[in-house]
């Protein structure tokens, strides 16, 4: 049926970000559309009971039977649905947190990287170099005080991996893991 197609055109939780908005826009139309779905299955079931009396016994089973039938479709297809809209609000969710996390991130890794470039002179005197080691070595304790949030977004990809195949996940991760 048309609605299995629109189904199948957005049930996967493949895609970029704004692919999932739009697979998640199309589920929930489709979870609209099945309150009208709902309405004609109701006309149909309410047409079946009129058609009994005026039909012969073995029309009876076959009526039933196609109400049956189309019942069961209607609801497989309403867990469908609603199975889709979970899916990919899930994926969207995924791909909220592991977007906050590596925004946050790759700002850290930019604005420490402006600082490290700073003072890169050659220092004059003992007191000068000393100065600067000491600098160093706090910044070299900072930057790996941050490990834990590199391993944040590593996890949060990695979630997110679970859910959406994207390649360009894990190039996001590389490219941050390399620069960090």
């Amino acid at each position: 049926s048309m609605t299995r197609e629109k189904l199948a055109a957005c049930s996967d939780t493949y895609g970029d970000k704004t692919t999932i908005v739009s697979k998640l826009d199309k589920a929930k139309k489709l979870a609209l559309d099945l309150g009208e779905g709902s309405d004609l299955l109701a006309d149909a079931k309410q047409l079946g009971e009129t058609l009994l009396p005026h039909t012969a016994k073995s029309g009876h089973n076959r009526i039933n039977h196609d109400l049956q039938i189309l019942s069961q479709d209607y609801n497989e297809v309403g867990h469908q649905v609603t199975s889709a809209e979970n899916n990919l609000q899930s994926c969207l969710q995924c791909w909220n947190e592991f977007d906050i996390a590596q925004d946050r991130f790759a700002l850290w890794l930019t604005e420490t990287s402006k600082t490290l470039k700073l003072d890169r002179e050659l220092k004059a005197n003992l007191q000068q170099k000393d100065s600067a080691l000491s600098q160093q070595q706090s910044q070299h304790e900072e930057l790996l005080s941050h490990q834990s949030n590199m391993d944040e977004v590593s996890r949060l990809a990695q979630a997110l991996l679970e859910v959406n195949s994207d390649a360009r996940v894990s190039h996001a991760v590389t490219q941050l893991s390399t620069r960090y």
